[in-house]
C-alpha cells in the first residue's frame, strides 16, 4: 500500500484532515468577519491474435476522509460501456469529488468544498520504460461555491495539515482585468519517488447575473487537481481497469498493453476518451502491423472507416467505425529507442447526470 493511501485510511489522517477543515472554517470566519467591518502493476497481456501478413465550507464534524468510493471501483478490464456508466454517475454535483475519482484511479482522499460539481476527470497510466513501476496521472476539475481565496485556503491548509510539503504558492494574472489564477503545487509525505506530487490551479468561475432584486449571487469559483503518482510494479491496479474497453479490435500477437486510460472534457460538449496503448518489439514493423489489423475486420465491434477523414499524410494510421464509439482510430509508429507503439484512441459523448 502506497503512502498516501495508508495516510487516507488511518484513523490519524482523518483526525489530521478534520484539524485542517476546522482551521479553514476558522479562516473562512475571519474573513466574513473582516468583509462585515468594512460594509498497477506492468502489464503482460498477450493480445488476441490477428491474420498475419450561499458560500460555506462542510462543518468539520460532518467531514471524513473517504474510506471508500461513491459506488464500486472500476472492475478490471471494465467494458466501454461500463466505464461510460461509471463516468456519467461521476459527473455533477458532488459531496464528495476524490472519493468519485477514486473510483478509477488512485488520489489523495480530500474534503470537497460546499456546492461542488465535477465537471472533468482523466484517469490514465503508463508503465515505465524499465517496467518497475507505474507512473500514474489523474486529474479532477471541479466548480464550487466559494471565491477563489476561500477555494485556495480550503485545500492549502487540509493537505498541510495532512502533510504535504507546499512547494509552490503563487498568483498569477491572466489575460483580462479579472482573470487571477492561484497555482499551488505539494509534494507527497513520505514519499520515495519525486514524481509524487499534488497541483491545483483556482480560478475565477463565472459571474452570474445579478437577481431581480439587484442582489449578486454568491461568488464561485474552480479548481483543477492535478496528481502525479509513481507506483512500484504490483501495487496498482489502475492499468488494468481500462484494458478491455477496446474488446473487438484485433490487435496482433507479441504486444503488451503498456498504457491505458480514460479523459473528460466538457468544452464545447461533453465528451469520453479512451486510451490504449500497446507496445511492440523493435523487429515489428508499424505499416505490417496496420495492415495486419485491416484484414482481421470486420468485428461486430469495429469496421475500417470506409470514408477516413482526408488530409492525413499518415498512411499507417488505421481509422475506425463502432456502434459504440463517436469516432475512434489505431496509429501505430516506431519510437527513437526502437520498439513499435499502437495508440488506440476512441470518444463518446457522455450526458452528465
Amino acid at each position: 500500500m502506497t503512502p498516501r493511501a495508508q495516510l487516507s485510511r488511518s484513523g490519524s489522517g482523518r483526525r489530521r484532515l478534520l484539524i485542517a477543515v476546522a482551521a479553514v472554517l476558522s479562516t473562512l470566519a475571519a474573513c466574513s468577519d473582516d468583509r462585515g467591518s468594512q460594509g498497477s502493476a506492468p502489464s503482460s497481456v498477450t493480445l488476441g491474435s490477428a491474420e498475419a501478413g450561499d458560500p460555506a465550507v462542510p462543518a468539520a464534524a460532518d467531514v471524513t476522509v473517504p474510506e471508500g468510493p461513491i459506488g464500486p471501483p472500476l472492475a478490471a478490464a471494465a467494458p466501454a460501456a461500463d466505464i461510460l456508466q461509471a463516468v456519467e454517475d461521476a459527473h455533477g454535483p458532488t459531496v464528495d469529488a476524490t472519493a468519485q475519482i477514486r473510483r478509477f484511479t488512485d488520489f489523495p482522499a480530500l474534503a470537497t468544498p460546499d456546492g461542488a460539481v465535477l465537471t472533468e476527470l482523466r484517469a490514465d497510466a503508463r508503465n515505465t520504460v524499465d517496467g518497475q513501476a507505474v507512473t500514474i496521472t489523474s486529474d479532477l476539475a471541479l466548480s464550487a461555491r466559494l471565491g477563489l481565496d476561500e477555494l485556495t485556503t480550503f485545500y492549502r491548509d487540509q493537505l498541510v495539515a495532512l502533510g504535504w510539503a507546499v512547494t509552490l504558492d503563487s498568483a498569477a494574472t491572466g489575460p483580462g482585468a479579472d482573470a487571477a489564477v492561484h497555482r499551488l503545487a505539494f509534494q507527497a509525505p513520505e514519499s520515495p519517488y519525486p514524481l509524487d506530487d499534488l497541483t491545483i490551479e483556482v480560478a475565477p468561475g463565472p459571474v452570474a447575473p445579478a437577481g431581480p432584486d439587484g442582489g449578486q449571487p454568491p461568488p464561485t469559483s474552480t479548481a483543477r487537481l492535478h496528481y502525479v503518482e509513481q507506483v512500484p510494479a504490483g501495487e496498482t491496479t489502475v492499468l488494468q481497469r481500462f484494458q478491455g474497453w477496446a474488446t473487438g479490435l484485433p490487435l496482433p500477437v507479441g504486444g503488451t498493453i503498456t498504457g491505458a486510460g480514460i479523459q473528460t472534457s466538457s468544452e464545447g460538449r461533453e465528451s469520453l476518451y479512451y486510451t490504449l496503448t500497446v507496445t511492440y518489439g523493435s523487429g515489428s514493423d508499424p505499416a505490417a502491423l496496420a495492415d495486419a489489423v485491416r484484414r482481421s475486420l470486420p468485428t461486430p465491434e469495429f469496421s475500417v472507416d470506409p470514408k477516413p477523414p482526408t488530409g492525413d499524410a499518415l498512411d499507417n494510421w488505421v481509422y475506425l467505425t463502432s456502434p459504440f464509439f463517436a469516432d475512434a482510430r489505431l496509429s501505430p509508429h516506431q519510437t527513437a529507442a526502437g520498439p513499435i507503439l499502437v495508440n488506440v484512441n476512441a470518444r463518446v459523448p457522455f450526458t452528465p447526470r
